[in-house]
């Protein structure tokens, strides 16, 4: 249910909330929707806790946040930005579907599409580095519905809390894969 200026009502969103966390899992539905949150409102903060993961994503406390926190597997993608040049990484879902890796841009249901899908839709090509081995990877924005689905549920199995992103924002998520150039 909607209000007149679209978004959800306050009921509306704690009843939906309360039928997520029970196909979800309570502590999954906890998860995203504090990550939905600190996007939301502490997004300068939450930037900042997204690069101290991408810096350290191999070392002890970026495997810690990723085992515990994400429950998933993460890997860093470095892209160049797409006004500085300048090469930017991020850590990411590693999500897999046959050789391709799958990128959505959820930006954890913050009302912007993430900069770093920006900037790969700019490039076309970054590099993936997957248990400290780095490989150039190309780009490609999925567009077809069927194959967005297909890799929505893709990653809903590795990261369901991607189900919660997308009930607490008005935009529809990007899809994208990267293969292995």
């Amino acid at each position: 249910m909607r209000s007149a200026s679209g978004r959800m009502t306050w009921w509306w969103r704690c009843f939906y909330s309360a039928c997520m966390t029970s196909q979800l899992g309570r502590w999954t539905t906890v998860r995203a929707r504090a990550n939905n949150l600190m996007m939301r409102r502490l997004g300068s903060f939450a930037r900042a806790g997204t690069r101290l993961h991408s810096r350290y994503v191999d070392r002890l406390p970026g495997r810690l946040y990723s085992r515990i926190w994400l429950s998933a597997p993460v890997f860093r993608l470095t892209v160049r930005g797409r006004k500085s040049g300048e090469p930017r990484s991020v850590a990411l879902m590693h999500v897999l579907r046959g050789d391709d890796i799958v990128v959505i841009g959820g930006n954890a249901g913050a009302r912007e599409t993430p900069n770093w899908f920006l900037n790969l839709r700019a490039a076309g090509e970054a590099t993936a580095e997957i248990d400290g081995r780095a490989r150039p990877v190309t780009f490609r924005e999925v567009d077809d519905p069927e194959e967005v689905e297909e890799c929505r549920q893709a990653f809903a199995r590795v990261y369901p809390g991607m189900l919660v992103y997308e009930a607490h924002t008005e935009r529809t998520f990007p899809v994208g894969l990267l293969s292995f150039a």
